[in-house]
C-alpha cells in the first residue's frame, strides 16, 4: 500500500469516526434528493403552460419589462445570464463548499469548479421559455439572499457558532 493510500485510509477512518461521534448519518445527504421531484414538477408544469398558449392565453401577455411573452425565450438573453450569475455567486459564497466540507471527500477536489457550472448550462437554458428562466432567476436570487442571510452576525450567533470562529462568515473561494 502506498503512502498516499495509507493517508487516505486514515483520513477516511477519522472522518467516519468524527461523523459517528457527532451522531451524523450519511443518510442525511440523501434528504436533498427529495427536492428533485418537486423541482421537476415545476419545470414540466411551466414548460407545459408555455407550450400551450391557446389553453393559457395569459402567458402571452403577462410578462414583465422586456419579456412580455412568457412562452418564448428571452430575446436579450438577460434572464438566463442573471440566473447563472446569481447561482454562481450563491455557490461561491456557500461556506460548506468554500471549506471543502462536502459529504463525499472524493468530490472535494472538484468543488472549486462548481461555481462555473451554471454558466455551462447557458447553452441549454438560454432558449427555454421566459417563464422557466424567470422561475430560475427568482429561485437563484432567493438562494443567494438566504446564503447571504446565513452569513450575518445575528444568524451566526443564533446558530451557536463558537465565539471568534469566522470560518462560516468569511468562507469564500480562493
Amino acid at each position: 500500500m502506498s503512502k498516499n493510500q495509507a493517508l487516505l485510509k486514515q483520513a477516511s477512518y477519522e472522518y467516519k469516526m468524527g461523523m459517528r461521534k457527532k451522531g451524523i448519518s450519511h443518510a442525511i445527504s440523501f434528504v436533498n434528493l427529495l427536492q428533485i421531484p418537486i423541482l421537476l414538477s415545476w419545470f414540466f408544469s411551466l414548460r407545459y403552460m408555455s407550450n400551450l398558449p391557446e389553453i393559457y392565453p395569459q402567458i402571452l401577455t403577462e410578462g414583465y419589462l422586456w419579456f412580455t411573452d412568457l412562452s418564448t425565450y428571452d430575446p436579450y438573453f438577460l434572464l438566463p445570464v442573471m440566473a447563472a450569475c446569481a447561482s454562481s455567486l450563491s455557490i461561491s459564497r456557500s461556506p460548506n463548499l468554500a471549506r471543502n466540507n462536502v459529504s463525499m471527500p472524493l468530490l472535494s477536489q472538484y468543488t472549486k469548479y462548481l461555481k462555473y457550472l451554471p454558466f455551462a448550462s447557458l447553452a441549454f437554458t438560454g432558449f427555454f421559455p421566459a417563464s422557466i428562466n424567470l422561475y430560475w432567476t427568482t429561485l437563484a436570487l432567493y438562494q443567494l439572499m438566504i446564503t447571504q442571510l446565513m452569513r450575518t452576525d445575528y444568524v451566526v450567533r443564533k446558530l451557536g457558532k463558537r465565539k471568534g470562529d469566522n470560518s462560516f462568515k468569511n468562507a469564500q473561494y480562493d
